[in-house]
């Protein structure tokens, strides 16, 4: 298991960087789908009463190899998958897995409090959970 400080993780954006996501997460709410998300990581998001839970699906993902962003109310998870190399020249004769750049952008239902936040990594499922704001 590995367990992580949402605080070096989880990054809460504030400043020069809020506008450039704002502008991004704004043209993307213009199109009917956005160009700029992916279909990956797989999510569940559940509201408890007390808690917004996040749950992505991130087989074969380092801690290294994503980053998890908060602003506003809206969740982006981005990074990639990087494919092990085999030892030496081969054909494949079956390709399936995917090594592509991910990026998905999530709308909380509620609002949340950025100061109570937990995450956690575990058998390749991200799992965060933030208080909702009363």
């Amino acid at each position: 298991m590995e367990d992580f400080d949402p605080a070096n993780k989880i990054v809460l954006v504030h400043g020069i960087i809020s506008d450039k996501i704002g502008k991004l997460i704004d043209y993307s709410g213009k199109m009917k789908r956005s160009i700029s998300e992916t279909s990956i990581p797989l999510m569940d998001i559940i509201d408890t009463g007390e808690n917004i839970e996040i749950f992505a699906e991130l087989p074969g993902v380092k801690l290294d190899d994503f980053n998890v962003l908060l602003y506003e109310e809206y969740l982006i998870i981005e990074g990639s998958k990087v494919a092990s190399k085999p030892d030496c020249k081969v054909n494949f004769f079956r390709m399936e897995r995917t090594f592509t750049p991910f990026r998905r952008i999530v709308r909380l239902p509620h609002e949340v409090d950025e100061s109570d936040i937990s995450a956690k990594l575990k058998d390749g499922v991200l799992t965060i959970k933030i208080k909702r704001k009363r």
